[in-house]
């Protein structure tokens, strides 16, 4: 589902999430100590990726928000990386932004990543949890699952409960915000599904006074007014204003993490300062952030949205991963014959007077790839008797069958 508004705060979360996970705001709020940096190259690869991703959802649809994880979708997709091979691994490398980074010193930067994040802030609540999902007649490649739970912590679990048991671990770990992540249909047809979740929780350092929140209008893209209950705030921020947008940091906790927002002067071309967004001049504007004592009006906000993520991926360079003709998953299933086949992402915002609660989930879902017979010209000239037979395609059941020696006249 994608919610019609408040596109502008929808994008710095969807930033924040992809730099260090969200961050704060507050009365009488004082700047953080220090501008939070990325810890490793591979976070900055993540980063990049998921400005990538973000440009091709905001182009599918521009006029609705869009929220996404970048961690969370790169942690699942660099679980399955670790069974890539060829091709495909080679197009994964370049999607993730990954290809200069050994197989080994990504998995335990990864795993570096994660460790460090969950103990970011003792204020924060902040989950970041791993899984991977097979039939237990169709293991996988035994090194690969090993890889997976030393570096990404994952929980390794039985698919014959169906999608139950997958969207039963995503719903404990989102705490609720994320209840269903696949259907039964994307289990009945897998082999495998590798799943990432993101749970925050986070109180501003200083709380918004309830009592300052009012109605106030929101323009939206199309120029339309619409009431929003807008907080407010007196304080000193890390703030700048670079090239017609003001940028503002607002700090969680003990001020490690934070929520940044950006926006662009009401008559800048929105759309296209989001989709020009890159790790690049998002750290260029943070790098101008300076201690500034103003006045914050920030909107509540609550979004939720959903996307099989196989379209803009594929747009990204990561087709091969999902051709079942192509598609190369040997290292993880040695057998071959194994594709993509979904990308499920969710995400849940919601922010207030009191702080901010975000979940992300994503699930990677490999199916035995059907592998399709070359085409080949063919002529069928039905001129002569000829049997047919009118059948059930689900159950293989033949409703109707017979021989044709006469057409008649065809009424």
């Amino acid at each position: 589902m994608r919610m019609p508004t408040l596109r502008t705060a929808a994008l710095t979360a969807a930033i924040a999430l992809g730099g260090a996970l969200l961050p704060a705001c507050g009365r009488a709020a004082q700047p953080p100590t220090s501008q939070t940096t990325m810890p490793d190259s591979v976070a900055a690869s993540n980063n990049e990726f998921g400005f990538n991703l973000f440009r091709r959802l905001y182009n599918a649809g521009p006029t609705a928000n869009v929220f996404m994880s970048p961690a969370s979708v790169a942690l699942a997709l660099e679980m399955v990386y670790n069974g890539a091979q060829g091709r495909t691994r080679e197009a994964m490398a370049e999607t993730l932004h990954i290809a200069g980074i050994s197989p080994d010193l990504l998995n335990r930067s990864n795993g570096d990543l994660i460790s460090g994040l969950r103990a970011a802030d003792p204020k924060v609540e902040l989950n970041i949890a791993n899984s991977l999902w097979y039939r237990p007649n169709e293991a996988p490649n035994p090194a690969v699952v090993q890889k997976l739970t030393d570096n990404y912590g994952a929980e390794i679990g039985d698919l014959g409960g169906g999608a139950a048991v997958v969207n039963a671990w995503v719903d404990k770990q989102t705490h609720g915000k994320i209840p269903t992540i696949v259907t039964p249909g994307d289990v009945a047809a897998s082999l495998a599904i590798l799943a990432n979740a993101v749970y925050f929780k986070g109180a501003w350092t200083a709380k918004f006074d309830a009592a300052l929140t009012r109605d106030e209008p929101f323009t939206h893209l199309d120029g339309e007014r619409k009431p929003c209950k807008m907080m407010h705030q007196t304080g000193t921020y890390r703030y700048a204003y670079v090239d017609g947008v003001k940028a503002i940091e607002i700090p969680y906790g003990n001020r490690r993490l934070t929520l940044v927002v950006l926006l662009p002067d009401a008559g800048k071309d929105f759309s296209r300062f989001a989709t020009g967004l890159s790790d690049t001049s998002f750290a260029g504007l943070l790098g101008q952030m300076k201690p500034s004592r103003g006045e914050l009006g920030l909107p509540r906000l609550h979004v939720e949205y959903s996307d099989d993520l196989v379209k803009p991926l594929a747009a990204l360079g990561m087709a091969p991963a999902f051709d079942p003709r192509v598609a190369d998953f040997r290292g993880l299933f040695p057998a071959g014959g194994v594709c993509i086949s979904h990308v499920k992402h969710k995400t849940y915002l919601d922010s207030n007077e009191e702080g901010t609660t975000a979940a992300a989930a994503t699930a990677v879902v490999m199916m035995r790839a059907v592998r399709l017979p070359t085409a080949n010209k063919f002529t069928m000239l039905v001129d002569h008797p000829f049997v047919l037979a009118l059948r059930d395609s689900k159950t293989g059941a033949i409703l109707f069958l017979g021989a044709v020696v006469d057409p008649g006249k065809g009424t």
